[in-house]
């Protein structure tokens, strides 16, 4: 694979925010973005020589890049004293030529759903492979109706609710939601059913349903530092 590179880097809070790009093979060859956040090195120490950090995978809605998190969430705040990196992926290849990708907002460019299409001529949508993550934060998706029978393998109440044991046996499971977020309103966004299915085979989940807060960063940024703190603890980071 290519090696990425450095398209642009600022900081904040103390974080290196980093924007790289590489040509990726999943993507059909096309050019893949993505932006880290990372925290200050200790004192005394370089950015190159400290252990490797855990990672959080920010998954972005439909319609974002990887630069509305970046810019818009104030995650860097959290970063600079949780010992972890944020990735932050783009939502779909761009410029890939699949047939009617840019017709709508809710399938194709800025939509790719995080999976690995079978549709004819959608060969450079294998977001799934192109992802492969290791732990998820995210602004949900929120289209049209439920989600095919098809995806019931990727899709995360289903997967809680086939299991027989808690995934997460010491973690506590965080959902939070706007009540004012038109897309709850609407019933395309059902974090409370995933919590229900946690519940009943033992994993520890706890549903917040917050009003007045709508769908927009404004609500992502008020409660991502929890999210942070708990993710930081579950994957060990600062120890």
């Amino acid at each position: 694979m290519e090696t990425p590179t450095v398209v642009s880097r600022t900081k904040g809070h103390g974080c290196s925010i980093t924007q790289y790009a590489y040509q990726s093979p999943a993507l059909g060859g096309t050019r893949a973005v993505f932006s880290v956040i990372a925290p200050p090195a200790p004192a005394g120490e370089g950015g190159d020589g400290r252990p490797p950090l855990p990672a959080l995978y920010w998954l972005s809605g439909l319609t974002c890049t990887d630069q509305n998190f970046i810019t818009k969430s104030g995650a860097a705040a959290h970063v600079a004293t949780a010992g972890l990196l944020i990735v932050a992926p783009d939502t779909s290849p761009r410029g890939a030529g699949a047939p009617g990708e840019d017709d709508g907002w809710d399938f194709g460019t800025g939509a790719g759903w995080y999976l690995d299409a079978t549709a004819p001529g959608f060969g450079a949508y294998q977001m799934e492979t192109y992802i492969a993550f290791t732990g998820y934060l995210g602004k949900p998706p929120a289209g049209d109706g439920p989600p095919p029978a098809a995806w019931a393998a990727h899709d995360a109440t289903e997967l809680m609710a086939a299991r027989t044991s808690p995934l997460l046996p010491d973690v506590e499971v965080r959902v939070d939601q706007g009540a004012a977020d038109e897309f709850w309103a609407a019933g395309q966004l059902r974090g409370d059913e995933y919590v229900a299915a946690c519940k009943r085979v033992g994993q520890a989940a706890a549903f917040h349903l917050h009003d007045g807060y709508d769908h927009s960063y404004h609500f992502v940024a008020t409660f991502l530092g929890d999210h942070v703190k708990l993710h930081a603890a579950a994957l060990g980071a600062n120890k």
